[in-house]
């Protein structure tokens, strides 16, 4: 038997979340002034922190200059963000190509 523990998840200052996309291990939240943030386990880079640690706190994500993200989504071990002009940033393991 698995036992979970809820836990209230604590954004950074006055961030008003839009959007929430929950991967493996991690979390991604986009808020109405498109901002992305993620926090979790970041082994694979899924959290778009820089090195390999395995837990990282909320955490704005560092995104391209001009890039307006509107859409967001995580996987086992990824996340991808979507901006206005379709264009996309992923950070993922690359374990299979």
């Amino acid at each position: 038997i698995i036992d979970y523990v809820l836990a209230e998840a604590t954004l950074p200052g006055d961030v008003k979340p839009k959007k929430i996309a929950c991967g493996g291990y991690h979390s991604v939240v986009l808020t109405e002034d498109h901002q992305v943030f993620t926090c979790g386990w970041n082994f694979y880079g899924q959290c778009f922190s820089n090195g390999k640690m395995e837990k990282v706190p909320w955490t704005q994500a560092t995104l391209p200059k001009d890039f307006i993200p509107v859409s967001i989504a995580a996987g086992e071990t990824h996340t991808m963000v979507v901006s206005s002009n379709v264009c996309i940033v992923i950070s993922l393991q690359l374990a299979f190509g």
